[in-house]
């Protein structure tokens, strides 16, 4: 299995087990939302999200790492 598969597996198993199974809530870190999380191995899912209507002004994503 490839990288590429492996977090396509990863993704849906993180979704199945977090917000369409209704697990992985955590204490959000952000006013307002919902946070659910799950781990596998060296793999991390975060689905932050808000309940209702709201409009985002700004959002920021970062990821980073170092390979070798």
């Amino acid at each position: 299995m490839g990288d590429k598969d492996k977090i396509l597996q990863f993704l849906l198993k993180a979704r199945t087990k977090t917000y369409a199974g209704a697990g992985g809530k955590v204490p959000a870190v952000l006013t307002g939302s919902e946070q659910l999380e799950y781990k596998e191995g060296d793999l991390f899912y975060r689905d932050v999200y808000y309940v209702g209507n709201r409009k985002e002004i700004y959002s920021f994503f970062y990821a980073g790492g170092i390979i070798g």
